[in-house]
């Protein structure tokens, strides 16, 4: 029979184990020995022959390998394959999407980065269902806009480029710079379409000691020439 006292500290140690086991799930996306399997699992459901799986600790990813080196990773905190051959297919048709709507851009005082950026990945359940991370770094927008008409004017481009790209874009990383400050969006709503959301509280204004250089010295010259 266990005494009260073994008995208190054994089920201190499982609540702290189990604890610990739902950080590592949570945090990284990490079950020790049954997120291996797992992983194998769901990358043989869709590509055959995955034999060698491991957990990379660094990107928070299951990654596994067929005969061929044919690498695909696998996120087990959002049940997601990524395939970059599918990526690389999704990111060619993205951009040329985004190059439509650069050509027909109605915004004058903006300047876009030329080319589209994505991150695609599958859903480990349904194949056919597939979730996109768009990138949309260093906008530069030559205008003056207070805080709250800014995250306005952010939306509103943001509104006119999804309706350009036809995918289902589940999150963003999105960088907005004007004459009076940086704003960064940053976020992911797992199997939810972005526009499906009030974005406005997703963005953030960098303090002025975080401007990087860039920035500083485009502001500089736009308002060098706006003052001759």
């Amino acid at each position: 029979m266990i005494m009260p006292k073994k008995k208190a500290v054994l089920g201190i140690i499982i609540s702290l184990f189990i604890a610990l086991l739902v950080a590592m799930y949570l945090l990284g996306g990490f079950l020790p020995v049954f997120g291996r399997l797992i992983a194998k699992t769901k990358l043989n459901s869709y590509k055959d022959g995955i034999a060698e799986v491991r957990y990379d600790f660094i990107n928070n990813y299951y990654l596994g390998s067929d005969s061929n080196g044919n690498q695909y990773k696998y996120y087990l905190g959002k049940n997601t394959i990524y395939d970059p051959v599918y990526d690389d297919l999704m990111r060619e048709t993205i951009d040329k999407q985004y190059q439509s709507f650069l050509e027909s851009c109605p915004f004058d005082s903006v300047v876009f980065p030329s080319e589209g950026d994505a991150y695609t990945t599958l859903d480990a359940k349904d194949h056919s269902k597939s979730y996109v991370k768009l990138y949309l770094i260093s906008v530069y927008d030559a205008v003056h806009l207070n805080e709250e008409d800014t995250k306005l004017r952010m939306c509103e481009i943001l509104g006119e480029l999804c309706r350009h790209i036809d995918c289902n874009i589940t999150a963003i990383q999105y960088r907005y710079n004007n004459l009076d400050g940086m704003y960064e969006m940053d976020c992911d709503f797992d199997d939810k379409p972005i526009m499906s959301r009030d974005l406005k509280a997703y963005i953030e204004k960098s303090e002025h000691d975080e401007q990087d250089i860039i920035y500083i010295q485009w502001k500089k010259e736009h308002e060098e020439k706006s003052s001759k």
